[in-house]
């Protein structure tokens, strides 16, 4: 994995930077699935992504080139109704893929050195291994001692199945929660753009009698 920003996983969606485009929607891709063309493109510290809205590939550094989908989303994606061409399929199609990973909860990429630990198999402590010895000595076989520890694993799992329906329902409200922001923060930068373009208009008006009012005082 090249140094970044950001650790990406494959699949992962993305904006991209390339020269003369502006930042474009696109899909991490494991170069082990890559034709041997597209391998021979290869540079340095580069990640491969398939850009999004149509079907080429590209090797991207990660430096700062490569940016998370969603946290840069308000940042780089331009209003709706600016949006055009195969830059404006690339976002829907970056949206639809977003909400297809969000309902089989698919985690977002995580900043460098802050990958979550990897969990070690507990090993058996020493009053465990004697405890084993003596019931083999007793005659007492290991699968015996094995399906004792496997009572309390059930018990357990009949728990988890109860707090399984709570955890649905948070879910559902975190997703809910999540599309009102996102509905609200569309709608304001909406608003921001229809003032910005009201304040240009009258900039262009007010111009406009300048000029018209210059070109009568020279009549």
């Amino acid at each position: 994995m090249s140094k970044g920003m950001y650790e990406f996983n494959d699949g992962d969606l993305v904006w991209v930077k390339i020269s003369s485009h502006p930042f474009w929607p696109a899909t991490i891709v494991n170069p082990d699935t890559a034709t041997p063309e597209v391998l021979k493109a290869k540079t340095k510290d580069s990640l491969l992504v398939k850009y999004l809205g149509d079907t080429t590939f590209g090797w991207i550094k990660n430096n700062g080139s490569i940016l998370p989908f969603r946290e840069f989303f308000e940042d780089k994606a331009p209003a709706e109704e600016k949006r055009k061409g195969k830059h404006k399929q690339a976002i829907e199609d970056a949206l639809k893929l977003e909400t297809e990973y969000n309902e089989s909860g698919r985690a977002p990429p995580t900043k460098i050195g802050k990958s979550p630990a990897k969990k070690t198999p507990s090993k058996k402590t020493p009053k465990k291994e004697k405890d084993d010895k003596k019931r083999k000595r007793d005659g007492e076989s290991d699968d015996e001692s094995d399906n004792e520890e496997k009572e309390e694993p059930k018990k357990s799992k009949k728990k988890k199945e109860k707090s399984g329906d709570d955890s649905d329902d948070e879910k559902k409200k975190k997703k809910e929660k999540k599309e009102k922001k996102e509905k609200k923060d569309k709608k304001d930068k909406k608003d921001k753009d229809k003032k910005k373009d009201k304040e240009k208009e009258k900039e262009k008006e007010k111009k406009k009698e300048k000029e018209e009012r210059k070109r009568l005082k020279k009549e």
